[in-house]
């Protein structure tokens, strides 16, 4: 089927560079590297040949041009931002086109340095732009930046503001979405507590209720719709509308220290009457566990259930021993290496066809019903049972050198 999709790149202040297949370049913030770039830019769409029916694997094996790709993380200190990064650079290490190269750079969690190192890649001649941008709302500055040097820009994995999307011709954005994210996670909580069994280790008080704490990431309405989406799918459930009992939400920093903290004082306000915790990701819920963990409230035979997202190689290992129940898979091998395809598509001209796949990926891919330049990734729920699978995407992941 036809598919395509144009992306730009963004990078961080301190840049550095590697041509596609070769090895022992690395991106330290710090480094300098020779400035060997390709000088050669995007096709205009009019100039791009027709793509046919090649998949984009197939244009990346033939391209014949080089393509210079910027990405711009917003921190590589983050677990999961480390992680996409990884899957990028072994992506790069086994392309086997010397023909691509690419400047990547560490915002530092810093929107001010993100601009500054977008602007240095322009000024380079980077041919399109990944960004993880650092805040959802830095993204329509990078999306005019780039439009004015004639870049084409993939967004990745933080939602963007619709503006970035919708007021630029060449604007995409690749990643999961947490409004599916929080439905998938109730649809396990539910399953889970269809099992009588289970229901009776849950609820520790014998009261027939279940008390849920969740906690998200930074107020933003993308947590905003997760909270509503969460509330909305207990009141409708006819069965649990009266069994599960949201006792509190909190936002948090992202960080597993602050939802430590987060957890410690529910700990001294509810103590052994916490039974369910809902985190939206993997590092928020090891803060919450390290608190119950502390307090005595959970450990290997027992305790408070834990559900998020992600499904970090260390969650894995909680997820094997029995002390987090579950989490949803986010693949940072599909979303990096789609990424990187989306920049070279759009590096090549050949823009989206709206509705269209996008070359080469797998059938299972979907567009927002929304906006189709936005592409979602598959998200998949994994316990015990089948947490093979999470730790086979992190694999792939995993640099060889």
């Amino acid at each position: 089927m036809k598919k395509l999709i144009a992306l730009i790149l963004a990078a961080a202040i301190c840049l550095s560079m590697a041509a596609c297949g070769t090895s022992g370049k690395t991106d330290a913030p710090s480094e300098t590297q020779p400035a060997a770039l390709a000088g050669t830019t995007a096709p205009a769409e009019s100039e791009a040949a027709p793509a046919g029916d090649l998949t984009i694997d197939e244009m990346i094996a033939n391209l014949d041009h080089d393509i210079t790709i910027g990405i711009s993380l917003f921190n590589y200190s983050n677990n999961w931002c480390s992680w996409q990064r990884n899957a990028m650079l072994n992506w790069f290490d086994q392309c086997g086109n010397d023909h691509i190269s690419y400047i990547i750079s560490d915002a530092q969690n810093d929107q001010a340095k993100q601009n500054d190192a977008v602007d240095t890649m322009l000024a380079r001649g980077i041919d399109v732009l990944i960004c993880y941008v650092v805040q959802s709302t830095g993204a329509s500055a990078i999306a005019k930046k780039c439009e004015d040097a004639g870049v084409p820009v993939v967004f990745q994995n933080t939602k963007v503001d619709s503006e970035s999307l919708t007021n630029f011709e060449r604007t995409w954005f690749i990643g999961a979405n947490n409004e599916d994210k929080a439905h998938l996670q109730m649809d396990m909580i539910f399953e889970l507590l269809d099992d009588e069994e289970k229901f009776a280790e849950i609820d520790k008080n014998g009261d027939g209720k279940i008390n849920m704490f969740y906690v998200q990431g930074p107020a933003n309405e993308d947590m905003a719709i997760c909270l509503r989406t969460v509330q909305e799918r207990i009141a409708a459930h006819e069965k649990y509308k009266d069994i599960i009992v949201l006792c509190e939400h909190q936002n948090s920093d992202n960080s597993t220290a602050d939802c430590k903290e987060i957890a410690e004082a529910w700990v001294g306000k509810y103590g052994d009457d916490i039974e369910l915790q809902l985190a939206h990701t993997d590092a928020q819920a090891a803060g919450c566990i390290a608190a119950y963990q502390a307090a005595g409230l959970l450990s290997k035979d027992g305790g408070v259930y834990v559900l998020a997202s992600n499904c970090l190689p260390d969650a894995q290992v909680y997820i094997k021993e029995g002390i987090q129940y579950a989490s949803v898979l986010t693949d940072p091998w599909w979303q990096g290496t789609n990424a990187i395809k989306m920049a070279i598509a759009a590096a090549l001209g050949n823009d989206i066809t709206y509705g269209d796949l996008l070359y080469g990926f797998p059938e299972d891919v979907h567009f927002s019903e929304q906006n189709p330049k936005i592409v979602y990734l598959v998200l998949t729920g994994i316990t015990k049972e089948n947490v093979s699978i999470a730790e086979e995407a992190y694999t792939r992941s995993t640099r060889a050198n």
